[in-house]
């Protein structure tokens, strides 16, 4: 639609749009037929270009583009690099989902396999795969782009990703299992029914299946892992996404009450709110403020909430509780929002409530359209809208004033977004906030709130169709905010601004209370008709605001564009200006005018010179034309006066012309005048014409007498000022309604506008005008809407060239008179060459304006000088490549003017070219005058009106808008102002982009930039730096100098005649973003830019320093760089199909790409002789060496056979005595030996084939789970499955297994013959490997060098050597086994060398890891040796040895089958532990490895777990505390393990979960046993018999007396490591044990508690916190809270039950939204029975306890409760005093003693007291509202403030409390719940009493 808007537009701009399209189809075509990736991705790039103009794209065009780039993108070798680039223009294309229908239509589908290979390629890389650091940033925009192609996935793709990916679901391995899950959860679509699996056909259990039948598994997976953020995010996003797709089709989905409880139950998780204790969850760590799990949460409350009355097909009816899961949620939560809560959720809370409203607000616009497809009786309604908006604003205003600015920016969006839900709800609640907090200064806080509110809220406020009295309280808003613009308090300042900017983008600043009444004007209309009279002295006082505001500034403001407050507070100023300016009616922005006028006549502020320019150039938005009258008079008469008086007559240079130095005072006020002269110019177009007299004679005057830099610098911005207005396109109207409706001629009224100088007649429209203040708040429509372009005519073009010619050639002529006078003068005379500085610096400086001048007139490509124009540098089909620009305002051609222009930009690049020669020759060191000069050049070559840094601030400037005023009803109503801006912003784009990287470039403009190259090699640093920025930037258009200079870099770098000014200048640029990026993106630039930056540049410090971050950098972001890389044969035959391409020219393109092919392998060849010269070369330092191998390997091509030369020199390398370069080799060898595999495998010989299978199982086929776990760990050596993953969860139908060869495979004949991998064509190099690792001081010199101590001090697993070995061991098998051996034996034999003993584990890991493909024979003779040694190593280990056996353990363990390493296993699986050892380290030491072994292979080795398990349990009473935590651990981990599901496919487990319904009915569970798809909650067979027997133990070593209860004890020591376990299982995120013997444990828990050991007390406790926090299935709740309950009612101490009480608290706030109506009235009712208790501990902790509970209940239980605590009251009036008090009944006296329970409470009290807790707790439970039944409770509870202790002291607590609580609300909304007797009762003990009374 914007492309209509746009000025000099025909018919779309369908001339140049269509032939601009037709050269990107056809260009991608010949790529794509050609294989020219290069030339695919310059073609991609111009497509990205045609999307950002907005062109319109032909439905079978973006199809054909969309199609080509997709595929390209997920080619398996392509480079990640160029598939990023047609990734990220595809996701563009696709992006539009309301075309997804129409593209189905024209046959786009995507495979989702490619896809899924490219994204596998970086987060799961296979061995012999590269992957760098830069791919991971180039992935994710391949998963964005996944993100817009599933929705053309087809039907089938969903059953093909969950049999994919559902096999490597493993709680066990939860990183593995995170990673899975990211991709499967991104890959499923969402927008259509999948295709059922066939077991699913005729079966019985599948009939209740919803189309999503996967949604039950998600549940089920979910249930398997809690506490991971990840796995939260990823699984609920999933469903997010699906609610919002299907939430027309609930039963699609299958919906759940259940389901949306364990939502609910996770969302509430996430926000991690502090309960109880104050602490928050246990085990779970909290992110920071932001949570990415929040919006998905939302997303899927909003898409789920239906009608009570809705119903779907068939018999499903989906779920009605989220809405009042909601509100349950909300409640509970309320008092978090509030400011005295402040936290690390406060920010989480808005977040989440801004999701909420911002996607209810989304769904009610969707519902809303005529062309929604939701049924009607399944959408949202008035009432669920009104219910939703109850609901959350409590809580937004509460936020509202919030401590933490984040959380106050949402809630003031959430405001704004329910105000357009519901306005007379919330906007008269904003207004009653708003209106005390602006009158009342003193809360500074509470007033910056309320005006950062009202920035957000007033478009609603004022919109008099949303909200009619709004407006009436407008102009009072404006008065009150005023005191808040204020420079001491900058972000109220801010605050402020923002909100009259916001007010007026939608509101006419006109006085219309005269205006005439219409018939229909109402109450409201009226008031808002009056209220407009008082605009006129608010806009003077809001100048004088902004007044005050400059004379504020600081003393430096206006000497740098940082981003500081004040630069930032003048912006906001000016912006707000702008929009009053452009709403003011005449007589108004007359008014204002004259005030600015005054302003600037009567004051100078050297510090406010360009605040207050800025402000001009934007008050004449509505009229220019009174702008100039008022302001150019003026200031051309201050500036001639200042001349006159000598002002700007001393010359100075930019260094000494600080802006407000003492130095400049004196030209102050001419500085002053000139800047508001230069802005009064901007933007007035053809109104200029009537001054051009004035104009023209003082900008001569400042150009001929101005010498200071300012005062030329603006003499010279003047001009520019002046063409710019006369000869740019820019929007002259942004107002709040179009042109005609504001402006009419055929109503006009006059109005005079008197002044000093003139008199004129003005017009506007007083049919608008008249009636303006009924249509406040009306948005301009983004599909119909005009703009106002200035289009310049002939005179203003006139006037503009005659500018420019004039100075352009008076200009010219000093500067030739300049360069004849300095060449005369000698060199001595100082003085002399002193003034030429400043004249040239002068002159150049008025240069540069005319430069930017007549460069923003005419195109580049329309010069004197021939043009350039070779793009075949990038494609090989460059034929058909022809220049199409869009008509952007330049001059055309036939314009009578464009010849004298293109002269004028000749002359000037003639003379730039002249001045450089000179001062190269003659002025080389005059500094000032060559940096202008460079500026001038840039400006010339590269300006073309548009400036991309105020372009970029435009755009997020409208973004910023558009954010804060956009509305709900319809997402393309927006203020006019934004409408306008952004085609102005699309102009503008069009403008930029009309020159961008196909340009051609002319001799002159070749000539300039080489200027630049010579200077940026200059000797001055200052002329280096500034050159090199200048010819980066104007390079950006021209890709072939780009190249050139690149090489000219290089060659000016390698030069031996280069100086040492110029070796630095060249590594500077190298540095640079647009070198390194042609260094990482070009294959020939890369190759010439590694030999440059590797040869030696001296031992200068700040040289070598630079090359470094050259190379790092160089590194850290290069990518795959291919060569002579193949399009598939279907893409090209699509390509053709689509578009007609020549044969000839496909054929030159197929030749010229194979040529290209050609020249860059003999440069690779020629690199990698030329850097191992350089590697060989005894002089070359080591670090160059090293730079010279790494960057090797970054360029090296894997898939080439491996030369000689490069495998002889990194095999030295590996033995240097240099660490650094024998790292680097040691990992460039490595890579070798994976290519030379790699290549055997593919084309060479691979002897291990035979012994690889890949099955595939029939679907009838059934795996015995059982024997396969008894195989894991047998002898046997067939069908080795070396994973531990696959198969836990299902089965997949597809596996590899792998045999073990027998003796058949080794051979006798030796030598590389017999080797398992042999590539032919690398023949030398496997020889040359061979005989190194066959000779002993090969793996001397190995060892002896890695068995050193780290010159870093800490000594690490060296993976790198290990690698090596490895690769080693698996390519030459025991080869090197008899050299090795001795060495191994000699490093394990002192335990207490470190370095020695990681040596050694690194050695063996690689050995045993590498043995896979052994055979038997030389498998069992390996483990002859190695386990012997590994024994006696581990064994002997210290705490600083064990570390790097363990991770031998880690090497060898991961992805193997257990049999591969059952040596290893049995050895430590024998060890038995002693609980009468003395050493703690041994012992504990024997726990961790096997906690290793069990880590690693998990389920695998469950056949050692019964006797495992009954050694473990025989020292559960370990003396030693290390030992006790490592066995819990471990029991926690082997209990874990012992339950798998193992479905024999992923049918199977798709309707185990359906039946279930995602493990929610436990009646399916107890039904089959079979079934295993529900996390069990009772105890294994196998673990249950032991636990028994530990508890039963527990209970006799409890009964055992010890001396004075001190000392370890076996209760104590068992109870320790139980603890341990059950703090293992809670911190363990999965819960395959976790909850069965909770029936057991938690009992036990609160025993321990009261055991006399305050070790084990303290321990237990802590463990009740964390118990607390455990998240359980939704059918597991009510179980767990009722054993809560149980354990509370039975009889144990006070002290247990103080501890028992904050469980009971959070475990109901954790699981509130799975817990009954019934089992929450339970809950209640056994706290209140609490409050009868005898210790007033109890009593009390209760109290705090149920007021929270009754926060979070229903309200029906608050009456029930109200009753029994009142009747309580009335029935225990005697408790009031002791003197009334009934004798005891309950004190028994014995003879002699003390009465027995003489010290309690009388019975009375405590009930009286219960009852008076009991009351307090509802007051309490609402800490920010007033119940209706609130004040009635207060009053009953002021009868008891003067009972005795503890009564009275309660009840005067719970009135100061709600004294505090309701204080900031109390006059707005408190009191009004009261009756005037209530209050005047309460007054003494609500209202606090004054000092003075």
């Amino acid at each position: 639609m914007f492309i209509e808007q746009l000025p000099l537009v025909t018919d779309g701009d369908s001339p140049h749009s269509t032939a601009f399209l037709a050269q990107i189809i056809r260009g991608i075509s010949e790529a794509v037929a050609v294989s020219d990736y290069s030339g695919a991705v310059f073609w991609s790039r111009k497509a990205n270009i045609y999307l950002t103009l907005k062109y319109n794209m032909p439905l079978k065009d973006r199809c054909f583009l969309a199609n080509t780039l997709v595929a390209l993108a997920s080619q398996p070798e392509a480079d990640m690099s160029q598939a990023h680039v047609f990734a990220s223009v595809a996701v563009r294309l696709l992006k539009k989902k309301h075309l997804d229908k129409d593209l189905i239509k024209q046959g786009f589908a995507v495979d989702w396999k490619p896809l899924w290979e490219q994204v596998r390629r970086c987060v799961f890389p296979r061995g012999k795969e590269r992957v760098f650091s830069a791919d991971s940033a180039y992935a994710n925009e391949i998963i964005k782009l996944i993100r817009e192609c599933r929705r053309f996935f087809p039907a089938s793709a969903t059953l093909e990703i969950l049999e994919e990916f559902l096999p490597d679901m493993n709680p066990h391995n939860l990183i593995h299992m995170q990673r899975v899950a990211d991709v499967w959860t991104r890959l499923l679509p969402t927008n259509q029914i999948p295709t059922p699996p066939k077991s699913f056909q005729g079966s019985s259990a599948a009939v209740d299946a919803p189309g999503f039948y996967w949604v039950p598994t998600v549940f089920s997976l979910w249930s398997f892992v809690t506490g991971n953020s990840d796995l939260d995010l990823y699984f609920l996003g999933l469903l997010a996404r699906l609610a919002e797709d299907q939430s027309g089709k609930p039963e699609l989905a299958g919906w759940t009450d259940d389901m949306i409880s364990t939502v609910f139950a996770l969302g509430l998780r996430d926000l991690d709110l502090p309960v109880g204790s104050g602490a928050g969850q246990g085990g779970r760590q909290s992110r920071g403020s932001k949570s990415k799990i929040l919006p998905y949460f939302a997303r899927f409350i909003v898409y789920t909430i239906y009608p009570e009355q809705s119903t779907a097909t068939g018999s499903y009816s989906p779920p009605k509780t989220s809405l009042s899961q909601l509100q349950t949620l909300l409640q509970a939560t309320e008092t978090y929002f509030h400011p005295s809560n402040y936290g690390a959720w406060s920010s989480k809370l808005s977040n989440f409530l801004h999701n909420l409203v911002n996607e209810f607000l989304k769904r009610w616009r969707q519902e809303s359209k005529p062309d929604c497809t939701t049924p009607t009786e399944l959408r949202l309604t008035p009432e669920i809208r009104k219910a939703f908006v109850e609901s959350v604003h409590v809580c937004a205003f509460l936020a509202m004033f919030s401590k933490d600015p984040r959380a106050v920016s949402d809630a003031n969006s959430t405001i704004k977004l329910l105000a357009y839900l519901e306005p007379e709800i919330v906007l008269p609640k904003v207004l009653d906030r708003v209106f005390p907090s602006l009158e009342n200064l003193t809360e500074t806080h509470r007033t910056q709130a309320c005006l950062s509110n009202l920035g957000i809220t007033i478009l609603p406020i004022v919109n008099r169709s949303l909200f009619p009295s709004g407006a009436r309280n407008f102009v009072d808003l404006l008065n009150l905010a005023l005191p808040g613009i204020d420079m001491n308090d900058p972000m109220k300042t801010s605050s402020t601004l923002v909100f009259i900017s916001s007010a007026f983008l939608a509101v006419p600043l006109a006085n219309v209370s005269n205006s005439m009444v219409d018939d229909d004007e109402n109450e409201d209309d009226r008031e808002v008709r009056l209220s407009t009279a008082a605009l006129e002295e608010w806009i003077l006082l809001f100048l004088d605001r902004i007044y005050v505001l400059f004379e504020n500034l600081p003393q430096i403001f206006g000497s740098s564009n940082e981003n500081t407050m004040e630069n930032v507070i003048v912006s906001m100023a000016s912006y707000a200006l702008q929009i009053i300016f452009q709403q003011a009616s005449l007589e108004l922005q007359n008014i204002a005018l004259k005030s600015l006028a005054k302003f600037i006549s009567t004051t100078v502020i050297p510090s406010a010179t360009k605040a207050v320019g800025k402000i001009i150039s934007i008050c004449g938005a509505g009229s220019p034309s009174l702008k100039l009258r008022h302001f150019l008079p003026l200031t051309s008469a201050r500036i001639k006066e200042e001349l006159a008086g000598h002002a700007s007559s001393k010359p100075s240079l930019p260094q000494s012309s600080f802006p407000f130095s003492f130095a400049s005072l004196s030209d102050a006020s001419l500085h002053w005048n000139q800047y508001a002269f230069l802005n009064a110019i901007v933007g007035s177009g053809d109104a200029l014409l009537e001054h051009k007299k004035l104009v023209s004679s003082t900008i001569e005057d400042m150009v001929l007498q101005c010498r200071s830099y300012r005062g030329v610098k603006w003499a010279a911005m003047s001009i520019g000022a002046v063409v710019q207005s006369c000869t740019a396109i820019y929007p002259r109207d942004f107002r709040s309604v179009p042109k005609s409706l504001w402006e009419d001629p055929g109503n006009e009224i006059h109005c005079y506008v008197e002044e000093s100088i003139y008199q004129q007649h003005y017009n506007y429209t007083p049919a608008y005008m008249s009636s303006s203040y009924k249509r406040w708040g009306e948005f301009g429509d983004s599909k119909n809407f005009s703009v106002d372009w200035h289009i310049p005519s002939d005179d203003e073009i006139t006037f503009a060239v005659e500018m420019t010619a004039k100075y352009t050639n008076m200009t010219l002529e000093h500067l030739s008179q300049l360069m004849k006078s300095s060449q005369e003068t000698a060199s001595s005379a100082s003085d002399t060459r002193r003034e030429q500085s400043f004249e040239f610096s002068r002159w150049i400086i008025i240069l540069r304006s005319l430069s930017a001048s007549v460069s923003s007139m005419v195109a580049p490509w329309d010069d004197m000088s021939p043009v350039t124009d070779d793009r075949s540098f990038e494609l090989a089909c460059p034929e058909h490549v022809i220049t199409v620009h869009p008509n952007c305002g330049f001059l055309s051609s036939t314009n009578p003017h464009h010849a004298q222009v293109v002269q004028l930009r000749h002359s000037i690049g003639e003379m730039l070219i002249q001045l450089v020669t000179h001062f190269q020759t003659h002025r080389e060191d005059d500094i000032g005058p060559m940096k202008q000069l460079v500026k001038t050049i840039s400006k010339l070559v590269s300006f073309r009106g548009v400036k991309a840094a105020a372009l970029a601030n435009m755009i997020n400037g409208y973004k910023y808008v558009k954010s804060t005023s956009k509305t709900i009803e319809n997402d393309k109503m927006l203020p006019r102002f934004l409408l306008v801006k952004r085609a102005q912003i699309l102009h503008l784009h069009r403008r930029r982009f009309a020159f961008s990287h196909e340009t051609p470039h002319t001799t002159q403009a070749q000539q300039l930039m080489t200027c630049l190259f010579d200077l940026s090699i200059s000797r001055y640093s200052e002329i280096r730096m500034l050159s090199q920025a200048a010819l980066a930037h104007s390079m950006v258009p021209f890709e072939t100098l780009k190249k050139k200079f690149f090489k000219a870099y290089l060659e000016k770098l390698v030069s031996p005649d280069s100086s040492e000014h110029v070796v630095k200048a060249c590594l500077h640029v190298c540095n640079t973003g647009i070198v390194q990026d042609m260094a990482r993106r070009d294959v020939d630039c890369s190759y010439l830019f590694i030999k440059a930056i590797c040869r030696p540049f001296g031992d200068k410090p700040s040289i070598q320093e630079l090359v470094r971050n050259i190379f790092m950098s160089y590194l850290g972001n290069v990518s795959q760089l291919s060569i002579g890389l193949a399009v598939p044969a279907e893409l090209k035959a699509s390509v053709r199909q689509h578009t007609r391409l020549d044969a000839e020219s496909l054929r030159r393109g197929e030749a010229s790409l194979s040529q290209s092919n050609q020249y860059l392998l003999k440069e690779y060849s020629e690199l990698l002789t030329d850097m191992l010269n350089l590697i060989q070369t005894p002089s070359t330092h080591w670090r160059a060496r090293a730079m010279a191998v790494n960057l090797l390997e970054a360029t090296w091509r894997p898939h080439d056979p491996q030369p000689l030369n490069l495998t002889t020199v990194i095999l030295e390398g590996v033995v240097s005595s240099h660490p650094t370069f024998r790292d680097v080799c040691l990992t460039m060898l490595v890579r070798i030996l994976r290519g030379l595999k790699a290549r055997a495998r593919v084309s060479g010989v691979d002897r291990t084939k035979a012994f690889r299978t890949e099955t595939v199982r029939p679907d009838t086929s059934v795996i015995d789970t059982d024997q396969y776990l008894a195989d894991s760990v047998s002898s046997k050596m067939t069908d080795l499955h070396d994973s531990s993953i696959v198969g836990w969860y299902c089965w997949p139908q597809k596996s590899k297994f792998y045999n073990q060869p027998d003796a058949s495979f080794d051979q006798t004949s030796g030598g590389i013959e017999g080797l398992p991998f042999t590539d032919t064509q690398s023949k030398d190099s496997v020889e040359a490997i061979y005989t190194a690792i066959s000779t002993p001081e090969f793996w001397t010199k190995l060892s002896s060098y890695h068995a050193l101590e780290s010159s870093k001090g800490a000594e690490f697993f060296n993976t790198e050597l290990f690698k090596l070995v490895r690769a080693l061991a698996c390519q030459y098998e025991d080869t090197f086994c008899e050299h090795i051996r001795p060495i191994i034996e000699e490093l394990v034999r002192d335990p207490k060398e470190k370095s020695k003993q990681r040596a050694a584990a690194e050695f063996l890991a690689g050995l045993v890891r590498g043995s896979k493909n052994w055979s038997t024979a030389k498998l069992t003779k390996l483990w002859s040796w190695v386990v012997p040694i590994v024994s006696g190593a581990i064994q002997a280990s210290t705490t600083e040895t064990a570390r790097f056996w363990i991770e031998f353990l880690n090497s060898i363990s991961v992805n193997r089958d257990p049999r591969r390493v059952l040596p290893i296993i049995d050895m430590i699986f024998k060890w038995k532990l002693d609980p009468t050892s003395q050493s703690f380290f041994m012992e504990s030491k024997k726990l961790t490895f096997m906690k290793v072994i069990v880590s690693h292979f998990k389920w695998r080795v469950s056949a050692y777990f019964p006797t495992l398990l009954q050694d473990l349990f025989s020292v559960v009473r370990h003396p030693y505390q290390q030992v006790r935590d490592v066995l819990g651990v471990l029991l926690n981990e082997i209990t874990q393990l012992l339950w798998t599901p193992s479905a024999n496919n992923v049918s199977d487990v798709l309707l185990w979960n359906v039946q279930s319904q995602g493990g929610h009915r436990v009646d399916v569970y107890s039904a089959n046993s079979n079934f295993k798809g529900v996390v069990p909650v009772e105890p294994h067979t196998i673990s249950k018999p032991l636990f028994e027997k530990l508890f039963a133990d527990m209970q006799q070593w409890r009964q055992v007396v010890r001396t004075n209860n001190v000392g370890p004890s076996d209760y104590g020591n068992a109870s320790k490591t139980l603890l341990a376990c059950m703090v293992a299982s809670i911190a363990f995120p999965c819960n395959t044990a976790k909850y069965t013997f909770l029936d057991y444990e938690v009992p036990e828990l609160f025993r321990m508690i009261e055991f006399e050991d305050a070790d084990l007390q303290a321990a237990a406790s802590a463990m009740t916190v964390l118990y607390a926090h455990v998240t359980f299935p939704v059918r597991r709740v009510p179980h767990v809270i009722q054993q809560v309950l149980d354990i509370l009612s039975s009889e144990m101490k006070w002290q247990v039950k103080v501890k028992v009480i904050p469980v009971l608290q959070v475990m109901f706030f954790r699981n509130m939204h799975c817990l009954s109506s019934e089992m929450k009235l339970v809950i209640l009712e056994t706290v209140a029975a609490l409050l009868d208790d005898v210790q007033v501990e109890v009593r009390t902790l209760a109290g705090a306890t149920l007021a929270g509970l009754i926060r979070c209940s229903e309200r029906d239980s608050i009456q029930a409760l109200k009753v029994k605590f009142e009747g309580v009251l009335k029935a225990t009036k005697a408790a009031k005093k002791k003197s009334t008090l009934p004798a005891r009944t309950d004190v028994v006296a014995t003879g002699g003693s003390p009465a027995i329970g003489s010290t309690r409470p009388h019975p009375l009290i405590v009930k009286r007291h219960a009852a008076v807790i009991g009351l307090s707790s509802l007051v309490l439970s609402f800490p920010y509202e007033v119940p209706a039944w609130l004040p009635e409770v207060l009053i009953t509870l002021s009868s008891c403030v003067s009972d005795q202790a503890p009564i009275g002291a309660t009840v005067s607590k719970t009135f100061a409390d709600f004294r505090r609580t309701h204080q900031d609300n109390w006059k707005e909304e408190g009191m009004k719940a009261f009756t005037e007797d209530q209050i005047s009762i309460l007054s003494d003990l609500l209202i606090s009493s004054s000092y003075y009374a």
